[in-house]
């Protein structure tokens, strides 16, 4: 009994963990300074500009919110391969914004953002593994991607390795990694908050 109910806290954790990172992972959407110039280049096919004017007629800078026509947008870029558009895209299918959702799409898309080795994309598909939103749940594949995000520096993502590896979780348990993989977060100068906890994470390790 005691087993089943520390495996379900270590279960709540990681699903903790994966929610904030997949909520850290939230790419800078530029602002539109001339509408009728991103437009243009927009229908002339350039995949930035249809993603730029996207986010202008998502967030309604510079033109009237019209989340349908955002997605047009999006699609237009992500059809054309570019990965901030699918990662946009994927997150529209996702919440039903603008499109009916559908998790299925959602994760076709962000996994085609993921393999293009965009971060926010990594650390979002590997959450959808992690909760199976849109595919079966694989707790490994789970880990992969986290470890693929981990590798670019995203220290959510690392501090999140760490715990897997703590745990067993995806990935076979390894004090060793997951001390690594603590460390190399703790060490982010560029996200003091991550930081501190990855090291709550690494002192309590070490504890033991």
């Amino acid at each position: 009994m005691k087993n089943t109910h520390f495996r379900w806290q270590v279960a709540c954790a990681v699903v903790m963990l994966w929610s904030a990172a997949a909520s850290a992972a939230n790419p800078h959407f530029p602002a539109c300074n001339d509408i009728q110039q991103t437009t243009e280049k927009a229908n002339r096919g350039n995949k930035v500009a249809q993603h730029d004017l996207a986010n202008c007629y998502y967030n309604g800078i510079g033109v009237s919110i019209d989340a349908p026509r955002a997605v047009s947008w999006f699609t237009k870029a992500a059809e054309q391969g570019y990965a901030p558009a699918q990662y946009a895209l994927s997150e529209r299918y996702r919440y039903g914004h603008g499109v009916e959702k559908n998790e299925q799409q959602s994760f076709e898309w962000m996994k085609r953002a993921a393999e293009q080795d965009y971060l926010y994309a990594q650390t979002s598909i590997a959450t959808k593994y992690a909760m199976g939103e849109g595919v079966t749940k694989d707790p490994g594949q789970a880990a992969n991607w986290t470890r693929k995000a981990a590798e670019q520096g995203s220290p959510g993502d690392q501090k999140l390795l760490g715990f897997l590896y703590e745990n067993g979780s995806g990935v076979p348990k390894d004090n060793e990694q997951a001390r690594y993989w603590y460390e190399k977060a703790a060490s982010q100068q560029a996200d003091p908050s991550e930081a501190r906890s990855a090291q709550r994470y690494l002192d309590a390790l070490n504890k033991r």
